[in-house]
């Protein structure tokens, strides 16, 4: 009987404690631009330029990604990385390479190759999306 009691007690606090449920389950899923759409309203997806506009991409549909705001910052200090290099004449060109899971619209990581035609790369990032 106590046992019952503590148990009815204790429930409200165990749910309440539950995990928040797993974004990339829902990226997986993000198929269609209506559920891009919809994850982005919610704030869970920012867009981004996957050959980042700083350093000569298009501001073109195709250019387009969306990403979580974290692997947005993280974008952000790797196309600053590379704009220092680009300055300092160590690269003088950019591979970017988005990578998908299934059907999902949403990139899983992002992978950054800048190099200098006399060598090779001098800066290889991946960005983790989910």
């Amino acid at each position: 009987m106590i046992r019952a009691l503590a148990l009815a007690l204790l429930a409200p606090l165990l749910v309440a404690a539950k995990p928040a449920p797993d974004l990339a389950r829902d990226f997986a899923r993000a198929s269609t631009p209506q559920a891009v759409a919809a994850l982005a309203e919610r704030g869970q997806l920012v867009k981004i330029y996957l050959f980042p506009l700083e350093v000569g991409g298009p501001e073109d549909p195709m250019n387009v990604a969306w990403v979580t705001p974290a692997a947005l910052r993280q974008a952000e200090a790797v196309t600053d990385k590379i704009i220092a290099l680009l300055e300092q004449g160590k690269v003088d060109s950019l591979d970017v390479q988005p990578e998908y899971k299934g059907d999902s619209r949403i990139p899983s990581r992002i992978r950054y190759i800048a190099t200098h035609k006399t060598g090779p790369a001098k800066l290889d990032r991946v960005v983790e999306v989910w």
